[in-house]
Order: C-alpha cells, then sequence, then structure tokens
C-alpha cells in the first residue's frame, strides 16, 4: 500500500508539470475552472425582412468573468465547444474554402474572440503555452438550425497574463430563413414571433450561460408594392389603350421617352431618370399630363433600413445597414473594382423584379436603366437596371448595369431586375419605376392583340432554398409577388345610341350602321361585329330582347337591317314587338348610325321619320361612360 502511495504522488506530480508546461493540457485538466466561471449571453435584435430566406441577424455577445480570480492555479486557457440554435433554418453560405482546412458544412458564420478581428482559423498545431485566439473562427452548420464551433481557446480572465477581466465571445454573421415566421400581411404589422437563438458553451463541463435564450432577429415586412398610373397618380386599374392608336412609337418604331414626359426624343433618355420627391415621398415639380410612364411601380420601404447596397464587409459588431457583414475569406468575393469588393458573405445588394405576364402580341415595354428619387433631408435612393441576371434575379453584379431599356418579352413574359446603389438607411424610402408601354397600330391583322398585362413586384433573387448552400446567392427572398391586371389593349369600338326603335302599332324601325374606316385620309380600315343591346320591352309587358353579336362589318360596308324582322345575313335575329331604345357597341372606329321609323315599310307611308345615332364616348371602363375620346355626342 506504501509503494502505491507513492507512486500515486509521483503519478500527480507529473501531471501538474506537464499542467504547468501545457495550457492546453491544464485547460483539459482543470474542470474547476468551468465552475468558477460566470457568463451572461445578451444581443440586440437585428431588424429583419419577413421575405427573407438568408437573412443578417444580430450578434450574441456572451461576457464571461472569474469568480475567484485570486485563488490560483488557474490555467491561461480552456478549450471550449460553442453552438447557436435558431427556430429557423441556418442559411449561411457553407462549403467555402479556408485556411486551415474546413468540411463541407463549414459556413460564414464567425465566431470572434475579445475582438480579435485578425488572425488565423483554428488549428491544433499551433496550441502552446502561449494563448491561442485564432480568429475569426467559421462555424459548422448541424442541419438544419444549428452553428458549431468546435476547439475555441478562451482566455480564462482576470488571472494574471490574461488579456483582460473579461473575456466576450462574439457570434455574427449568422443567417436565417427569417420567412419561416410568416410574412405579415400589411405595413407595420406587429411582429407574430421573433428568431432566436439558443446558446450552449461546453468544456470538460458544461459553462452556465446567463440569459442563453435571445432574440437576435425582428420580422418587418420589408417591401411594399403600389401599382399606379401616370404622374404616379391613383387610377382605376386596368388601364385601357385602343388597339388602332399607335403609342410611343415614332415613324422608326423607335420607343418613345413617355417616362421623361415627351413623345419626340428618342429612348436613350429614359437612362437616368430623376424623380423629385416631396416631404411625403410624392413626385413634386411635374406638370400633370407629362408622363412618367404609362404606369408606375412604386417601391416603398417597410422600415429605414430595408433596403441596402451591398456594402463594404465590416468587423463593426451589428451592422446590418448594408447587405454584407462580416469580412470572410471564399464566401461570395466581388472583384469589380468598385467600393462593393472583397469577400463578405453577400452577393448583390437588394434587388428588385419586376415581372410582366400576359403582354399582348405587339405591345412593347420599356423603363429607365436608372432611377434616383431625392427627398427630404438631401438623401439620395438610387437604383439601377442590371443585365444578365436568369428570370429570378440571380446572378451578375451591380455594375453590369443595363444599357437595354427596353423590356424583353418571350411567349408574353418579361421580367426587369433592378439594384439598390445608394440609399439612407436613416429614412424610410420609396422610389417609382415607371413603365412605357408601346406598340403599333395594325388592326388589318389584329394587333396589338387584344388583352390585358399583369405586373408583379418583389425582392430578388428569388429562391426556394431554405437551408445553407453552397451556390444561392444571399441575400434571398420568397415570391411575395402579386399579379395585377394593369394595362389592357381593347379594339377600337365606336358607341352609337338610338334614341328610340319600335316596333308597335304599326310602326317597324330601320336601322343602317356604316364602318367609314375606309376613306381618302389615309385611316387605317377596320373591321369588327357590333353588339346590339336592347333597353325596353315588348307588346304586352314582354321582356326585352338578350344582346346579340352581328357578324363583321368590313370597312366602307353598312350592317342593315329592321327591328322586326332583323337580318339572317348580317347575324341579326328580330326582336318583333320591341319598343324602347337601342345600343351598339361596334368593334371599329368611325361607325355612324342612321334610324328610319315608319308605318309603311312594305307599303305606303302615312308617318315616317329618321334620325342619326348619337356617339357616346366611352374609354373602355365600367363608369367611365362620358370620360372617353370620341367623336363627339351629337348628330
Amino acid at each position: 500500500m506504501a509503494a502505491f502511495k507513492k507512486g500515486f504522488l509521483v503519478l500527480v506530480l507529473v501531471l501538474l508539470a506537464l499542467a504547468g508546461a501545457s495550457g492546453t493540457a491544464y485547460a483539459q485538466f482543470h474542470p474547476g475552472v468551468n465552475a468558477s466561471l460566470s457568463c451572461n449571453a445578451f444581443a440586440v435584435p437585428a431588424q429583419s425582412r419577413a421575405e427573407g430566406l438568408a437573412e443578417l441577424l444580430g450578434d450574441i455577445v456572451v461576457q464571461c468573468s472569474l469568480q475567484n480570480p485570486t485563488a490560483g492555479g488557474f490555467p491561461p486557457t480552456i478549450i471550449a465547444n460553442v453552438s447557436v440554435t435558431l427556430n429557423v433554418e441556418v442559411t449561411n453560405n457553407r462549403d467555402f474554402t479556408v485556411s486551415g482546412g474546413g468540411t463541407s458544412e463549414t459556413t460564414d458564420a464567425v465566431l470572434v474572440v475579445n475582438e480579435v478581428t485578425a488572425g488565423g482559423p483554428f488549428n491544433t498545431s499551433t496550441l502552446s503555452t502561449t494563448p491561442n485566439i485564432p480568429s475569426p473562427q467559421y462555424g459548422t452548420r448541424v442541419p438544419p438550425g444549428t452553428l458549431q464551433w468546435s476547439g475555441v481557446i478562451l482566455p480564462v480572465p482576470g488571472i494574471v497574463g490574461s488579456p483582460g477581466p473579461v473575456t466576450s465571445i462574439r457570434i455574427t454573421n449568422m443567417r436565417g430563413n427569417v420567412s419561416r415566421l410568416g410574412i405579415p400581411t400589411g405595413e407595420g404589422a406587429f411582429p407574430s414571433a421573433q428568431v432566436q437563438g439558443f446558446i450552449a458553451i461546453s468544456s470538460q463541463t458544461a459553462i452556465p450561460v446567463t440569459n442563453n435564450v435571445l432574440n437576435i432577429g425582428i420580422p418587418l415586412l420589408g417591401l411594399s408594392v403600389r401599382v399606379r398610373g401616370q404622374d404616379q397618380a391613383d387610377v382605376t386599374l386596368p388601364i385601357v389603350a385602343l388597339q388602332c392608336r399607335t403609342q410611343a412609337l415614332d415613324s422608326d418604331s423607335d420607343i418613345q421617352d413617355v417616362s421623361l414626359g415627351t413623345s419626340t426624343s428618342p429612348i436613350a433618355n429614359l437612362g437616368d431618370m430623376q424623380s423629385h420627391h416631396d416631404s411625403r415621398g410624392e413626385i413634386s415639380g411635374v406638370s400633370k399630363g407629362r408622363g412618367f410612364g404609362h404606369f408606375s411601380v412604386r417601391l416603398s420601404e417597410g422600415y429605414a433600413s430595408s433596403f441596402k447596397t451591398l456594402g463594404v464587409a465590416t468587423v463593426t459588431p451589428a451592422s446590418a445597414q448594408v447587405e454584407r457583414g462580416f469580412p470572410t475569406p471564399s464566401s461570395n468575393c466581388i472583384a469589380d473594382g468598385s467600393a462593393g469588393s472583397g469577400c463578405g458573405g453577400a452577393t448583390q445588394g437588394t434587388r428588385f423584379i419586376l415581372r410582366f405576364y400576359n403582354v399582348p402580341n405587339g405591345v412593347r415595354l420599356a423603363t429607365p436603366n436608372a432611377i434616383t428619387g431625392t427627398a427630404g433631408g438631401g438623401h439620395v435612393l438610387r437604383i439601377v437596371k442590371v443585365a444578365g441576371t436568369d428570370a429570378l434575379g440571380a446572378g451578375a453584379l451591380n455594375a453590369s448595369v443595363s444599357t437595354s431599356l427596353e423590356v424583353s418579352i418571350t411567349g408574353g413574359f418579361g421580367f426587369v431586375v433592378y439594384e439598390v446603389t445608394q440609399s439612407n438607411p436613416f429614412t424610410i424610402e420609396q422610389i417609382y419605376v415607371p413603365v412605357t408601354v408601346a406598340f403599333r397600330a395594325n388592326t388589318g391583322s389584329d394587333l396589338p392583340a387584344v388583352g390585358t398585362l399583369q405586373v408583379s413586384a418583389a425582392f430578388a433573387p428569388l429562391s426556394t432554398t431554405t437551408t445553407s448552400s453552397a451556390s444561392a446567392p444571399e441575400p434571398r427572398f420568397v415570391d411575395t409577388g402579386s399579379n395585377r391586371a394593369v394595362y389592357s389593349i381593347a379594339r377600337c369600338n365606336t358607341n352609337l345610341l338610338f334614341p328610340f326603335v319600335t316596333n308597335q302599332s304599326g310602326f317597324d324601325t330601320g336601322i343602317a350602321i356604316s364602318n367609314t374606316s375606309a376613306d381618302d385620309k389615309g385611316t387605317a380600315a377596320q373591321a369588327g361585329s357590333c353588339t346590339l343591346y336592347y333597353f325596353g320591352g315588348t307588346a304586352g309587358g314582354g321582356a326585352q330582347p338578350p344582346n346579340q353579336t352581328t357578324s363583321a362589318v368590313a370597312a366602307g360596308k353598312q350592317l342593315v337591317f329592321t327591328v322586326s324582322a332583323g337580318n339572317p345575313a348580317s347575324g341579326v335575329t328580330g326582336t318583333p314587338g320591341f319598343q324602347g331604345y337601342m345600343m351598339a357597341l361596334c368593334q371599329f372606329q368611325f361607325a355612324h348610325g342612321f334610324a328610319f321609323i315608319t308605318d309603311g315599310f312594305g307599303g305606303v307611308p302615312t308617318i315616317a321619320e329618321g334620325y342619326l345615332a348619337l356617339v357616346v364616348p366611352w374609354n373602355g371602363v365600367a363608369g367611365e361612360r362620358s370620360a372617353g375620346t370620341g367623336e363627339g355626342l351629337g348628330h
């Protein structure tokens, strides 16, 4: 037994000697340090776009102190494992190269100790008696929602030779699928849930952390969209344009600069449009009727820092005013020669995608390649059209500004992508994207085609990737775009009113409608049918006849029929016994009508009266009969 005690004492002395010679060994065999540490965690939650799939979240900071630093015998460092588990998926870029190695799940989420933001990654070969605090250190994703940092070397705070009385751990550059928590249905809606992070630290035993569940992201609606008319005025949608009237094209078929309020300058002047906003964000100093596009899409921030530039990566704590966070090697590096060069976990600034659906054949669209808005305080919000993206708005860089102002339309679909290049993170901003609608009238070929185009707008790039990815863009967004019918092409028509027609008391009415689009004035020939609407009743209290549509009336021809017998050859069925008034909606311009009432059809009349039909202006919008254009209400 004495020999055993003597041998055991020698073993203890050897272990103590080894511990004194190696901070690492001492840390590994000194669990008492853990119990003596007092750690507290806190965070400042970031405002996060609820539409975001890879939003930067707030930093988590843990500060640890030693309860009895004068007790002695503590090692200079300990090795710990640190993890953060989110209530949403981790969506940091992963599988990027870091010096010293990594795994396919290595992400660009960063841990720094004592704000030492320069150095190299953890490497076991560098462990020595000198405290080794590699920084930054990159987290490994444990799917779906945990980030883990293994083998983190922490200085024991407060002992002789330590960097200070407190050891701090900051976890930054975390990205999460904020959209998982739901997207508010309106501006300023109270968040129903927050992004939370659960932090755990362990060495040989668990290190207690006070306040270890933290709110690190507040989901807010980031973008609201509104479609308006010319001059950004509220209008009834869809806006109606007539097929037979060439719009926004010159004689060379170049699109005219409607967005700048002229009808003669070429589209090149659309290149950089300035919108002057008043203190409420409304465009001011623009004469009504000057244009600014046939319709406009207003993009408004949900909160002051929702629209971000790509920016420059920074080690500043809790920085979420630009899209990039902490500088990270090999993570979405950009070398475009601009101020945004470098690496930092973001592939682009805030982008918007405007998508156009059901664009009628023959219709062309154009938008400016740059728009600058100014408002109170002298700040500037500037967006530029980006060339070379895919249909989801991903790819290309903010330096690849489009030189084409016309929107490419294929199969009735087109899109345009804009990126924020200047913004003010301390003011809620908005900007208008004017859309010029152009076409050349060719009614003989039924062009442009009759139909209604729709538009939607959303943050971009759009994505369905809800987890970490080696290739998905950062940031990226769910598709919140809602299709809105904004612009219709209607066939040119004439509305004729026959104030009194009758087939009662021995009288009958003859109707003649002439298509006068064939003339000596160079008017484009048009052809179309007429729909007859009867308002009144039939003899004996019968119901009014149903509407009916005639066969096509060619240019220079007439549609002739009587109320009693109609004209089967022209597709008109007789309405015997009817008395009231009739309206004829003809699908061509320059229709004129004549009515003749007599008791002498087929015999000798005793009474006869004729009159010209009234031309009723109408722009095709329900309830706006007198607001359209036409030849005038008169004989």
